[in-house]
């Protein structure tokens, strides 16, 4: 008979494997030592951490909702992960308190999408933590010259294997905080990562701060306020409550009201410095006269 056949497995992803070799191996260590520290004193409610689950960005956090959210083709670990479309999540607006994205826009095909998801589901004051490859690093540097290698020995027997995960779309440091400045996020920590091989770590660091193989960044999402008035004596007692229009009149006599007593207290400073000035002008003219 007819027989249909199974749907196919989905596409490995490069960065899960690739996160046990040796350099994978590095990134992760680093990377969840970096990300602990942070989350571990970010206090609220409900925690989201969008892909990668080999690397456990939440597993610091004391929220009592944490949830693992996996792309619709990325391989999970355990039952408890939620499988959705990381541009459209399945959240209340402003209902996050931390949100947590290791390598995820380079992984999710639409990077800008999702942000703006993630900026949806964010409450105000929430916050964010981003972890990328940077494309200025030696690292990334290696992995150039091996896609050039790929290139010359397309047709050749050898294979030419490249440092970091194949595919994906590594996105920049200033790149991202040009998308968290649209999106009304004030970035707060950036570090950086794995500056070279054994025994240049620490040497890289201070050579070349900012040539890490890998970066951490923390923001937090900012919402526009109303204005505080400067000039608060001229605010009326009754500006906090709602008054109808059609009421206002009692309360503008009330506010003229106070005004003139404000007038009567000024002239009467006027009046006591003036008398001060001629008692201490009488003072005077007796000293001189004694």
């Amino acid at each position: 008979g007819l027989q249909i056949a199974p749907p196919p497995p989905p596409p490995p992803h490069g960065l899960s494997s690739w996160l046990t070799s040796q350099p994978g191996v590095q990134v992760a260590r680093w990377e969840s030592a970096q990300m602990a520290e942070l989350v571990s004193d970010v206090f609220g409610y409900h925690a989201l951490q969008l892909g990668t689950p080999a690397l456990p960005g939440l597993a610091e956090n004391r929220m009592p909702s944490r949830w693992q959210l996996l792309g619709p083709t990325e391989p999970g670990l355990g039952a408890e992960a939620l499988r959705c479309d990381f541009t459209a999540l399945p959240f209340d607006e402003s209902s996050i308190d931390l949100a947590v994205l290791p390598h995820t826009l380079e992984w999710c095909g639409e990077a800008t999408a999702c942000l703006r998801e993630v900026e949806r589901v964010l409450r105000p004051e929430g916050r964010l933590v981003v972890t990328g490859f940077n494309p200025n690093s030696l690292w990334a540097l290696r992995q150039h010259a091996g896609r050039a290698l790929r290139l010359l020995k397309r047709h050749g027997a050898i294979e030419a294997p490249l440092f970091l995960p194949d595919g994906g779309e590594f996105v920049g440091l200033k790149r991202l905080r040009d998308w968290l400045r649209v999106l009304n996020f004030e970035v707060e920590t950036v570090r950086f990562g794995l500056h070279g091989g054994a025994g240049f770590g620490r040497l890289g660091a201070k050579l070349w701060p900012n040539w890490g193989a890998v970066y951490l960044l923390s923001a937090v999402k900012r919402v526009p306020g109303p204005l505080l008035m400067r000039n608060a004596r001229r605010v009326p007692r009754f500006a906090a409550d709602a008054v109808p229009a059609i009421r206002r009149t009692g309360a503008d006599q009330a506010f003229k009201s106070d005004s003139n007593e404000l007038n009567k207290t000024d002239d009467n400073h006027a009046k006591i410095h003036q008398i001060c000035a001629a008692s201490h002008q009488s003072d005077r003219v007796r000293t001189r006269s004694g």
